[in-house]
């Protein structure tokens, strides 16, 4: 009787924590999901401010070679005048 007991006893301690075993497996399993979320979403806003970083390095670039442009017509169109020259004699 008493070995048929302490069986019983070895089978439900067995099963407690098989039945914890998989509680923490499951837990586990959980947390590594939500962190692949987490991941996942910081990827996407890093992703969305790189692309956001460079649409203003791209205008920026874009304006100053803009403005290059504009100064070195200015600058042609000023050379390609004539220069009047005007002597007074007096």
């Amino acid at each position: 009787m008493l070995l048929r007991k302490l069986i019983s006893y070895v089978e439900l301690e067995n099963n407690q924590l098989a039945n914890i075993k998989l509680s923490l497996e499951e837990s586990c399993e959980q947390v590594l999901a939500k962190e692949e979320q987490e991941w996942v979403a910081e990827k996407k806003s890093v992703e969305n401010h790189r692309k956001l970083l460079e649409k203003k390095v791209n205008f920026g670039y874009d304006e100053s070679v803009q403005q290059q442009y504009h100064l070195v017509l200015q600058e042609t169109n000023q050379e390609r005048q004539p220069c009047v020259c005007t002597s007074h004699s007096y």
